[in-house]
């Protein structure tokens, strides 16, 4: 991931994981760790160069993405199902959180990481280990949004270059 992503989006993504785990814990989810890991690495790989396309959201990219690496490590079809839906539906409010708790806790990750929703039932402690361990800039709103509109300038020359 530290190869394919900048910083940025790594940072985001292991942070991501960590907000996702903890709700899954209150909560009281039965997932596998792994599958939510697999989903929270790959959720935004679609905004990467190597796996962005000229015909697909990026939400699909990164799915495809998680797909293709899960299929290459001999994953069972119904689990990289689960994943791909997961990321698929990643920024898709209101349908995620009634399907497998890896879709939803996918969601949950990035809503927490991103939009900061639910932060408020952390402790000052629980919430400054996981920006320590993963650190956010001090524009990381701007910058994500920038990562957007890079990926999706990216997009549109490859889509007039067919």
């Amino acid at each position: 991931m530290r190869d394919t992503e900048t910083p940025l989006l790594f940072h985001h993504q292991a942070a991501f994981y960590y907000w996702a785990l903890w709700q899954a814990k209150r909560r009281g989810s039965s997932f596998d760790p792994e599958l939510l890991y697999a989903g929270a690495m790959f959720h935004d790989m679609g905004l990467t160069y190597q796996h962005s396309s000229a015909d697909e959201r990026f939400e699909v990219d990164g799915a495809n993405a998680a797909r293709d690496f899960l299929r290459s490590r001999g994953i069972a079809q119904h689990d990289i199902d689960t994943v791909w839906t997961a990321i698929a539906l990643h920024t898709t409010p209101g349908i995620p959180q009634h399907m497998h708790p890896v879709v939803a806790l996918v969601t949950v990750g990035v809503e927490m990481d991103v939009a900061r929703v639910k932060l408020c039932e952390y402790s000052d402690t629980e919430r400054e280990a996981i920006v320590h361990a993963h650190p956010r800039s001090a524009h990381f709103k701007e910058d994500i949004i920038q990562a957007f509109y890079d990926a999706s300038s990216t997009s549109r020359r490859r889509r007039s270059a067919t």
